[in-house]
């Protein structure tokens, strides 16, 4: 989203660019206004958070939309012959001439400018330290692990039948975020354009962890962890329903294909370091060439 947001405003500006996605092909699968979000505990609605200020303050309203439309509207605001699909970034090297990357196919790209935009465990961000690292430079900091104190499961369900689910025929959206009584875990929905439901339930861990701790275990994430996190879920009551029935998570995990269910860890850092030489990262590579 970062890259392809920064490639936008290097259109406009008139400033060639590169953009290299690591995914074999774009999947374009619209919004909803959202102005309010329905706090709950498992018993009863609490209050209501109106967010329709929102418009005056920031000059646009809220919407709910699933990552990957929001991802496909953004696409059309860039040249398709600008991006590279498939192109996983291995290697990075800089100097005062310029910037080169080297991907998994073997091919390499020169530019002036290089913005990492593809996470905290990008190929760029951590050859941008390891050089640091070696200059003295990096802070301390910067080379701890990422902590994280919850974790998740997210996913959208496939379409609906709004005779099913009634609050798919309201023309406004709302998010319902349900604190569990007696339970480290909140959950939230919300419907989109497309008759679709998002979700999200979190985990609150008694204690701070990060994939260098000693109790973590690979096999607590993945595909079969986050069924396993379904299932202790699945009773948990929600508030998006007909009138007088009683649903829980469970009516809309059936209801989500298994590949957009994801269990991760909700990791929290601020780091020191973002820039040096001709490398700049962004957090979620692009290469920016003054000839192209």
């Amino acid at each position: 989203m970062g890259g392809i947001s920064l490639a936008i405003q290097l259109e406009k500006a008139g400033i060639p660019y590169q953009v290299f996605e690591r995914a074999s092909e774009m999947k374009f699968l619209v919004a909803k206004e959202c102005t309010a979000m329905d706090m709950y505990n498992e018993q009863q609605f609490e209050f209501r958070l109106d967010v329709s200020p929102v418009f005056e303050m920031g000059g646009d309203r809220c919407y709910i939309i699933s990552r990957p439309v929001f991802h496909g509207l953004l696409m059309q605001g860039i040249l398709k012959d600008k991006i590279f699909m498939n192109k996983k970034v291995l290697s990075m090297s800089q100097d005062r001439q310029g910037v080169r990357i080297e991907c998994a196919d073997k091919s390499t790209y020169d530019g002036d400018i290089l913005v990492g935009a593809d996470g905290a465990y990008s190929a760029v961000r951590q050859a941008l330290y390891s050089g640091l690292k070696e200059e003295n430079k990096l802070p301390a900091s910067d080379e701890m692990p990422l902590p994280f104190t919850t974790t998740c499961i997210v996913g959208q369900t496939e379409p609906l039948d709004p005779t099913e689910f009634p609050e798919l025929l309201q023309s406004l959206s709302r998010l319902c975020n349900i604190k569990g009584d007696n339970k480290p875990y909140s959950w939230m929905t919300g419907a989109t354009a497309d008759n679709r439901i998002c979700w999200v339930v979190i985990e609150y861990l008694e204690r701070k962890s990060s994939k260098e701790n000693a109790s973590y275990r690979s096999s607590e994430w993945g595909q079969e962890a986050a069924e396993s996190m379904c299932k202790l879920v699945y009773d948990f009551p929600i508030t998006l329903r007909p009138e007088g029935s009683k649903m829980t998570m469970g009516h809309l995990l059936d209801k989500t294909p298994k590949h957009l269910i994801s269990k991760v860890m909700l990791e929290e850092k601020v780091f020191d370091t973002w820039y040096s030489g001709r490398t700049v990262l962004l957090g979620d590579g692009i290469c920016s060439q003054s000839s192209c």
